[in-house]
Order: C-alpha cells, then structure tokens, then sequence
C-alpha cells in the first residue's frame, strides 16, 4: 500500500529484489512508476525504521516537518522525492539517536565484589551446598585454576525483570572460591547488591570484604557507535525511547534421552504464547487482551502485534523455520492484520522469464 496516497489502496507490486526480502508490515521509503498490470520500484527502496511508539506516518511528517519540508500531501511526496538523499541521513541521525538512549538506559555494569575466608573452605562450601537458592558447578578440569576451584550459581529470588521461559529459573549472580578469596559476580549494581547481601547473610562474619570493581559496559557500548548529526533528530523523535532490561536465567528441567534443549527461536515463540496476557508498559500496563477492547490503545496492539510479526519473518528467513503468528492475530481479534506470511520457495534467477 501507498501510505502516502490519499485515500490509501492496494498496490500490485513485482520487484523480484523486494519479493526476496519483504515480509510483512516492513515499511519502505522510494518511488514506484506504473505499468499496465503491476507497479515496479524505481531505483532502490530502503526500509523505514521502527520507532516505537509512532507509526510510519508520524515518523515520516515529524522528519519532513523537522527538515523544513510540506507534511500536505501531494506537496510531501514531491519534497520527499526531491530531498530523499537528506531525508535518509535524517532517519540514520534518528535511529541512533534513539538506539543510543536505548544503550544508555541500560543497567549493563558489571560488577565483582571480593572476599577473604575466615574459616576452612569446607565449612564455607557446606552452607552453599544446603542453600536452595545456590547450585554447585560441574567444571572440567581444565577450567579448575588456583582461582576458580568451586563455583556456584546464585538464583534470584526475587527478580526485577522475568523472562519467563518455562524450567527455567532467574539469576542473580555467580559466586566462586579459590585457595585464597572469594569472588562474587553479577551484571547490574542491583543484583551485585543482592548477592552481596544474601552471601553475607549466608557466611555472617566468616567471611571478610576486600573490595568491588565495577565495569561499565554501557559506555564501552557507545563508544563504539557510529556518529551523527544530532541536529538531523526531530525533537518528538527523541521522545519515550525503547528500554530494554538485562536478565540472565538458567534452564532447570532436565532433558529426556536424546532430546536437545529449546532452540532460541522456541524460546521466543514461548515469549509469543504468553504475550496476550502479560501487562505491556506501552499499552498502559494492560495485557494486549485487555488493551484491544479499548479503541484508544487497540491502536497501539495493532503496531506491537505487526513489529512481532515482522521481526519473525526475519528470523525466519535467516533459519529456514516457517514459525507464524497469525494464531496470535486471531485470538486477539486484529482480523484486519491478518495476512498470510511470506512464502518460503525459492525465487526464480534472474536468467528465468520476467512474470
């Protein structure tokens, strides 16, 4: 469809370069022509970035508007054609801009806090060993050094973010012994503090601090950004930027002989199943079941729901899975997004005939 065209209509397009990598929902900004039963694409096409939470539309008129440019149609479109250069590098500025406060937001350090045994290492490893919130580490013995003679994982009794995969169990940190100290690791100041804390519990005074390192890894991350004209960045566009938490969690249901444990696609697809009925910031900390009842924010189920379908096109292109959501579409009632998914044959080559 021409989202720029007024009204919007089904457009038949044959461009064998976009049949190979479209899927569904994918937005792009470039010029089509006509011909006498289909349109083709003129030149080459470039994908519009996501930009949660505003649609295609609102991203294309805060960008012509911030650039100077008409947002009344058709006015827009011949500015679009004649500045598609500049309005691509504007986008660029835009999306780093946004997936820099993204990195920015997260809670990415990490931090190893240090201790000294004050009793024989057997005694300190029994209180770990009857603890059900820790669980000892096979390690080979090539992974055994002066430093790193026992290791434990330490479970999150109380996590911040669940990732919900089922079997599995949230982490809070690491904790390992070698002949001399006691290291404790984690990502995120807050989990650092918890498993300081509950370790300290655990040992009481047997156990003595030496020191915490903390790494930031969010600053390493930007640092190796790429740059850009910040200026180029609409000023809605700056607004409620993507946040993403980091969480670890460990798989604890054992697999059946000769089974493998879920792939990450599996993984994702669980995420899938259980997103009806989980509260979503973006839709006011209703669940999408919830929220599509409610004509102000079915709006916003719709985009969430098309960004998931989107993002599984591409992975399964990348994997040969022919995954699909359109289960998904049904039981939330969005019938109007409905479309078959991508088809997965190969395409004809080039020295085949034209369609």
């Amino acid at each position: 469809m021409d989202l720029l065209a007024d009204p919007v209509v089904p457009l038949r397009i044959c461009d064998r370069g976009l049949a190979a990598k479209a899927n569904r929902f994918t937005v792009l900004v470039g010029s089509i022509y006509p011909l006498p039963f289909y349109w083709r694409i003129s030149g080459a096409a470039s994908v519009l970035p996501s930009m949660e939470p505003f649609d295609a539309l609102e991203v294309v008129e805060e960008t012509v508007r911030h650039l100077g440019g008409p947002t009344e149609r058709p006015a827009l479109v011949r500015w679009l054609f004649e500045h598609a250069a500049r309005f691509m590098e504007a986008m660029r500025a835009t999306a780093l801009f946004r997936r820099r406060a993204l990195i920015s937001s997260l809670a990415a350090e990490w931090g190893t806090a240090t201790y000294r045994p004050r009793q024989p290492l057997a005694a300190l490893l029994a209180r770990l060993d009857a603890s059900s919130e820790v669980q000892r580490e096979l390690l080979n013995r090539d992974e055994i050094t002066d430093d790193r003679l026992v290791e434990y994982t330490w479970f999150d009794p109380t996590p911040g973010v669940e990732l919900h995969v089922t079997g599995s169990r949230p982490l809070l940190g690491s904790v390992r012994f070698g002949h001399s100290l006691c290291r404790l690791s984690a990502i995120g100041i807050d989990r650092l503090a918890r498993l300081r804390h509950a370790f300290e519990q655990l040992m009481g005074g047997d156990v003595e601090f030496v020191s915490e390192i903390r790494d930031d890894m969010v600053d390493r991350f930007l640092r190796e950004e790429p740059g850009f004209n910040e200026a180029l960045v609409p000023p809605r566009l700056r607004e409620n930027p993507q946040r993403l938490a980091i969480a670890t969690s460990m798989l604890t249901q054992p697999t059946t002989s000769g089974s493998t444990p879920p792939s990450s696609e599996e993984l994702l697809l669980e995420q899938d199943r259980r997103f009806p009925d989980e509260p979503v910031p973006a839709l006011e900390n209703h669940t999408p079941r919830q929220a599509v009842a409610d004509p102000r924010l079915r709006p916003r189920v719709i985009r969430l729901m098309k960004d998931r379908i989107r993002s599984l096109d591409e992975r399964n292109r990348a994997s040969g899975r022919q995954d699909d959501l359109n289960w998904l579409v049904r039981e939330l009632g969005l019938t109007e997004i409905l479309f078959d998914p991508p088809r997965p044959a190969p395409l004809p080559t080039d020295a085949e005939e034209e369609p």
